[in-house]
């Protein structure tokens, strides 16, 4: 016994988060369908409901390399965000700019707020 179209599509319009034929008997019986559980099996199996999902593909491993060191002063820097709040509970924020060298830092600049604006007029 077939389906009419139209109990075909609200069976389509379900979302099914997973192959489980016993959810997708339940999600039916709290739609209104009345169907016995080998019914609700036969129309899984007929929708191809009941096909196993593909696992997904691994990548494949990658190469570690480690982080290239500078050679000079001034050829990397580091730009940090930092958070914290004090005891009354006010927040404050700190970005901090350290060269990669020698762990110098260039400048920190504390701020309630640290919008892109004033972040850009701290580097010029």
């Amino acid at each position: 016994m077939m389906i009419k179209s139209s109990k075909r599509c609200l069976i389509w319009q379900i979302n099914i988060s997973d192959t489980d034929s016993e959810r997708f008997f339940h999600i039916l019986r709290r739609s209104g369908f009345h169907w016995n559980h080998k019914r609700v099996y036969r129309i899984y199996c007929e929708l191809k409901l009941n096909l196993k999902r593909k696992p997904k593909k691994r990548l494949p491993s990658r190469e570690k390399v480690s982080l290239c060191q500078p050679d000079q002063m001034n050829q990397t820097w580091s730009l940090d965000y930092m958070s914290d709040a004090l005891i009354n509970g006010k927040r404050f924020r700190t970005l901090n700019i350290i060269d990669d060298y020698n762990r110098e830092v260039l400048g920190i600049k504390v701020s309630n707020s640290l919008p892109a604006i004033r972040v850009t007029e701290f580097f010029g």
